[in-house]
């Protein structure tokens, strides 16, 4: 694989990640963080807004999200106890997330409701 093709696929893996609102809010959550603490799942997946179901959100975790940011070593995660945190990628995401929250001309219909829309965060 080029080093183009590595680009665009570590963008890829970056759009593809922050597309769900439950990967958004577990990355907004790592962000407020300390670097080396891990987080509780599924309490740090789970948005202040739109609370879900916590059996629900942690079937959703172990099949669908948590592998997803592991394999692209955005985050790591143990079963026992159930815990998220940062990976060795994980500041590809959240510079991302931060540099949208940052930018003011996002349309409102993008960005209201989403975790960190009107919040500054300092990672």
């Amino acid at each position: 694989m080029t080093s183009v093709e590595q680009l665009a696929e570590r963008w890829r893996l970056v759009y593809q990640t922050l597309a769900s609102g439950t990967r958004r809010q577990l990355v907004g959550s790592l962000i407020e963080a300390d670097p080396g603490e891990s987080l509780p799942l599924p309490e740090a997946a789970n948005s202040p807004e739109y609370r879900l179901d916590p059996a629900v959100l942690t079937t959703n975790l172990l099949h669908e999200h948590l592998p997803m940011m592991t394999d692209a070593a955005f985050i790591e995660w143990d079963e026992e106890p159930f815990r998220v945190s940062r990976g060795s990628r994980f500041e590809e995401l959240s510079r991302v997330l931060l540099a949208v929250d940052e930018y003011d001309k996002i349309p409102p219909q993008l960005v209201d409701g989403c975790y960190f829309h009107g919040d500054t965060v300092n990672p």
